[in-house]
């Protein structure tokens, strides 16, 4: 369910909605099984939604990565991504840039 909304708002309490289980299960579920938090886990499975995006089209403006990824403010976007990669996104996107100019036969 998750991974079919990433671009979406999605809250714990909108999930519990969705799937008729309440917080409290769906919260010991996240801790027992993803050793983290729901949020956690979300943001998590976005930025790799976000690397994924960047790695297909590195040129792409960051601003609609950040959308299609689930995040609404491309500058909050920016800030999770490097504490969760070590790299700025525009950064991620240069390293994937220079990747494909070295794999380019020519």
């Amino acid at each position: 369910y998750i991974g079919r909304k990433l671009g979406e708002k999605l809250t714990l309490e909108g999930v519990c909605k969705a799937l008729c289980i309440s917080q409290t299960t769906v919260s010991r579920l996240f801790r027992t099984y993803a050793r983290c938090s729901f949020v956690e886990y979300l943001t998590s499975r976005r930025v790799e939604r976000a690397k994924s995006l960047i790695e297909l089209e590195p040129s792409r403006r960051m601003k609609e990565i950040a959308c299609e990824a689930g995040f609404c403010d491309p500058l909050y976007f920016s800030r999770v991504f490097r504490s969760e990669t070590g790299l700025t996104p525009t950064d991620f996107a240069k390293t994937c840039q220079a990747s494909e100019e070295t794999v380019k036969p020519g």
